[in-house]
Formats: structure tokens, C-alpha cells, sequence
């Protein structure tokens, strides 16, 4: 069931935010770590979640901000999505290394040239390559600790 204000919430919402040229409702009251802050019944509440939520109905994941600017609540840049694709459209770390295509010597990440490790995919022929070049000495070989003697 969608959130419904009453006239009152209604003005005191409606008022805490401008419009700017890029089509943002831009919000200028208390921000949280750039997101809008409103006291909506005597609780706090993200300005963005509200407004999706009068707007749009109920919130079943998380709200992405197309427009990339954390105190807009236009609802017609704001939209539910999963966890996992708010981070991949995003532009940290792990949204950039999800897009790339290609390791950084060139070879393309395909499934057959992917190797899942903890820290991620790493390329499969990169490694293979890295393991050629530097080969595990055997036991018992010149390298490694040295040998007690009796005496």
C-alpha cells in the first residue's frame, strides 16, 4: 500500500526541495551522506524513499538514482532495483572491474579464460603464462631451508 501525506506533510515536503536545470528535485534541507532527511511522523526518513513510495508504491529492493545525484527525489529518476545492480550501475570499484572485458595485457574475460578466485576473476591465460615463468622449486631442492646435519 502506497504512503499517503496529508496536507500538511504534503506543503513541508514540497517545500524542502528546488528544481534545478538538469531536471533534479534537488533537496536543501538536512542531508545524511548527500541523501535528503525529513521527520515524517516523528521518524527519520530519506527524502528519495518517501517520495518513491507516495509516488510509486511500496519499495521491494533499493532505489538507484538515474540521474547519479543523491539528494534528488524526483521519482522520475528514481527507480527499485536489486542490490546487486544498483552496485554494478554505480561507479565504484567493483562496477568498473564488472564492466571490463578484456584483462590488462589484452585477453578477452570469457568463461573458458576466467579463473575464480577470492579477490575475483582473474584471467586464466595471464596465470597460466605468470606459472611458466616461475616455477615452483621441488622439495628437497637447493632452494628452500636448509638440511640438518647429525653430528
Amino acid at each position: 500500500m502506497a504512503v499517503v501525506l496529508t496536507r500538511a506533510e504534503a506543503i513541508e515536503f514540497v517545500t524542502s526541495f528546488h528544481l534545478t536545470p538538469s531536471g533534479c528535485w534537488e533537496w536543501h534541507r538536512g542531508l545524511i551522506r548527500g541523501y535528503g532527511n525529513f521527520q515524517f511522523r516523528g521518524q527519520p526518513y530519506l527524502a528519495h524513499r518517501l517520495m518513491y513510495e507516495v509516488s510509486k508504491g511500496p519499495i521491494v529492493h533499493q532505489i538507484d538514482h538515474l540521474c547519479r545525484n543523491r539528494g534528488c527525489v524526483n521519482p522520475r529518476h528514481l527507480e527499485d532495483v536489486t542490490g546487486r545492480e544498483n552496485v554494478l550501475r554505480g561507479n565504484g570499484c567493483y562496477a568498473i572491474n564488472a564492466r571490463k572485458m578484456h584483462c590488462k595485457r589484452g585477453h578477452a574475460f570469457t568463461p573458458e579464460n576466467i579463473y575464480w578466485e577470492k579477490k575475483g576473476r582473474q584471467c586464466r591465460a595471464c596465470r597460466l603464462a605468470w606459472h611458466a615463468q616461475h616455477p615452483r622449486p621441488r622439495k628437497g631442492g637447493p632452494i628452500g631451508r636448509p638440511r640438518k646435519v647429525p653430528v
